[in-house]
């Protein structure tokens, strides 16, 4: 590995250590306000100085977090995203299921987002950012998905924006349910929810 390969993976080591102390520290109940540099820097283990080498302040590092949390979503979603015109209903379910635990394992930093937005400008434009980059990924989605499906008349950019929303927002709900079955059942509604919503099922498609 060379000087500057490993100059990357220990600034990206750092990030990560960063990303995870603000989530913990978020999960204690600390508010995002209330943690400070040195708060973070001491549950990372680096220095104070280190951190201002990494990250301006602490919105900057919100902002890195929410990149982080869309490449984890992106991930997550699978066929979805990488062959939407060629992707099943099984696919699709395990999309649903990948994206929703994405937000789950990053909802402390989405939630810290969203409480700070109306507050601060600079945490609002970055979770903004982050839904409108979502959204236009999920877009580009639809419009590869109907050359392999076809696609009801109905769909438009704001079906897909939908969908997108509905997920995101049942995932923050799902916290609060223990029964596992019914969580099952939940995540499965919103698939059959997104599939019927956006696919012609192949017997209605070959009666037209």
């Amino acid at each position: 590995m060379s000087r500057d390969e490993k100059s990357v993976d220990s600034r990206l080591g750092i990030h990560a250590l960063l990303v995870k102390a603000m989530e913990k520290l978020l999960a204690g109940g600390e508010s995002f306000r209330s943690i400070s540099v040195e708060a973070l820097a001491r549950e990372a283990g680096i220095s104070r100085s280190s951190f201002y080498l990494h990250f301006k302040n602490k919105n900057a590092l919100v902002a890195y977090s929410l990149q982080e949390v869309r490449k984890a979503i992106t991930l997550a979603a699978g066929e979805w995203f990488e062959h939407p015109e060629t992707v099943s209903r099984t696919e699709l379910d395990i999309a649903v299921r990948g994206i929703i635990e994405a937000y789950e394992q990053h909802r402390t930093i989405m939630q810290a987002a969203i409480e700070t937005a109306a507050a601060d400008p600079a945490i609002g434009a970055a979770y903004r950012d982050t839904l409108r980059r979502l959204m236009q990924m999920n877009r580009d989605t639809l419009r590869r998905a109907a050359s392999g499906h076809t696609m009801h008349s109905h769909v438009t950019q704001e079906v897909s924006d939908v969908l997108l929303l509905m997920i995101e927002r049942c995932s923050y709900q799902l916290r609060l349910i223990d029964d596992p079955a019914q969580r099952e059942r939940i995540i499965q509604a919103l698939s059959h929810v997104a599939w019927n919503s956006l696919f012609v099922q192949e017997d209605h498609a070959r009666a037209r």
